[in-house]
């Protein structure tokens, strides 16, 4: 699954869900950089088989990740986060 993910994305995914789900709010968020990682919206720890599902899985770079691993609110709003598994 990492390698369809890291095909399909190709790139960091972060700014792709900002425009989209936050346009009318300004984002201050660290450029890009770093390692690309596989993110699941849905945590592992609501969703143990989270990462199997590709609409669970996007790209983001190192420094995009950790940094909204720290500020779930704002993933949440972009659509990068969510507590609960879909239906």
């Amino acid at each position: 699954m990492v390698e369809h993910i890291r095909n399909r994305d190709v790139s960091c995914q972060f700014w792709n869900f900002v425009c989209a789900n936050w346009m009318e709010l300004e984002i201050v968020a660290p450029p890009c950089s770093g390692h690309l990682d596989v993110h699941e919206i849905v945590p592992r720890s609501v969703w143990p088989d989270g990462d199997l599902d590709e609409n669970n899985c996007v790209l983001l770079c190192r420094v995009h990740h950790s940094w909204l691993d720290g500020d779930r609110y704002l993933a949440e709003q972009i659509g990068l986060y969510r507590r609960f598994k879909p239906l």
